[in-house]
This record gives C-alpha cells, structure tokens and sequence, in this order.
C-alpha cells in the first residue's frame, strides 16, 4: 500500500528515496517517519490544507465526500486500533480528527487521502492530476 501512496501524494525529490524505502522492510521506520511526522514529504499539487473553521470530522466527511470517497478506506496511523488496516471512513475520522495523532486515512481508488499531523496540519490530499 505504501508504494500506491508514494506514487500518489510524495513530493517529486523525495519520491525516489520514498519508494526505495517503501520496498525494504527493514526501512519501513524511515518511511513512516518521513511520511508520518513530515508533512514536507507531500508535494505541494497534492495538498489541500483544511481551514481552522472545517477542523472537525462532520467537516472533514464533507470535504472527502465532496472528492467521491464513501465507505471503507485504509488507515496507516499512531492509533492502533486503526493501524495498517480497512475501517470505516465515520470510524476513522472520529477517532483521528483533532487528536494530532500522525494518521493517513487512504482511498486507493479515488487517489484522495486525509492526513492528521502531530502538529496540528490537517490536509486532504489528491493524486496529481486530479482536482
């Protein structure tokens, strides 16, 4: 899943080392940190920051679903109980949204992901290419 999400959302000079990263098991620390705790990973054409005003999970359900996501999605996150596996999106946002626990929420089909960051950056996320 980490090589789709690289493809999708990793600034272009860091992609490389990205994808590297994402094929080795015993680096996969790295690109968690990379991915997890530095926004900066995310190239600049893939981030849509959420205002201050639309910080909430109902916001963000609405701005997701606005880009086509429904249903299950996958989350790689500091929450175990949500950890490396398919939940429910309502499931996900509440336990993510506003708790600044680094968390991806990820939809493989549509390319759209939702990132919480541990210093509060809460951003959608589109594959390139798309709007």
């Amino acid at each position: 899943m980490w090589t789709r999400i690289v493809n999708d959302f990793a600034a272009k000079h860091r992609k490389a080392r990205m994808l590297f990263l994402a094929s080795s098991e015993k680096r996969q620390s790295e690109l968690n940190h990379d991915f997890l705790h530095v926004p900066e990973s995310f190239a600049d054409e893939c981030v849509h920051r959420i205002p201050g005003s639309e910080q909430h999970a109902d916001a963000v359900l609405r701005l997701l679903t606005e880009r086509g996501v429904s249903g299950e999605c996958w989350a790689y996150s500091l929450l175990p109980e949500i950890d490396g596996r398919y939940v429910p999106l309502t499931d996900a946002l509440d336990a993510v949204v506003g708790q600044t626990v680094e968390t991806i929420i990820y939809f493989e089909k549509q390319g759209v992901a939702y990132y919480e960051g541990g210093h509060g950056d809460r951003l959608i996320l589109t594959r390139r290419g798309s709007a």
